[in-house]
């Protein structure tokens, strides 16, 4: 529907906690809950004598390095998702910030033709006034 009056302001930005999720957030959060269920099922499997394989038993000298390796890989996922969610948030706080601005440079822009528009009314009326 057109806005039909001066008078009607635009909907006033809402702050939100964070922007949205990116490919690349996406693609740290998949490898950050991969890797970390891999670790833990590594150490599961080499921690005992459980094996999905039959004859094949883990152990912790076999899979020592792997595990090692998938808990660093692990560690490096948690500190990208943590830096993309800070980045989402300072995106966010930034976005707000300038539809902020703008939301009141055009709310006080509408109030100044709002002040105009009254004043012209006044000088109408006291112009009609003084004719009678």
């Amino acid at each position: 529907m057109p806005k039909s009056k001066i008078k009607d302001l635009p909907p006033e930005p809402k702050r939100k906690r964070r922007g949205s999720r990116d490919l690349y957030e996406f693609i740290a959060l998949t490898l950050w809950i991969t890797s970390l269920l891999s670790t833990t099922l590594m150490l599961i499997f080499a921690k005992g004598e459980m094996s999905p394989f039959g004859e094949y038993v883990f152990t912790w000298d076999k899979f020592e390095e792997v595990t090692y390796f998938l808990a660093t890989f692990w560690v490096l996922c948690s500190i990208s998702l943590y830096l993309f969610d800070k980045n989402a948030i300072d995106r966010e706080n930034e976005d707000f910030e300038y539809h902020m601005k703008n939301f009141k440079e055009l709310r006080d822009n509408i109030i100044e033709l709002e002040k105009e528009k009254i004043e012209l009314e006044k000088k109408k009326l006291s112009e009609e006034l003084s004719k009678e």
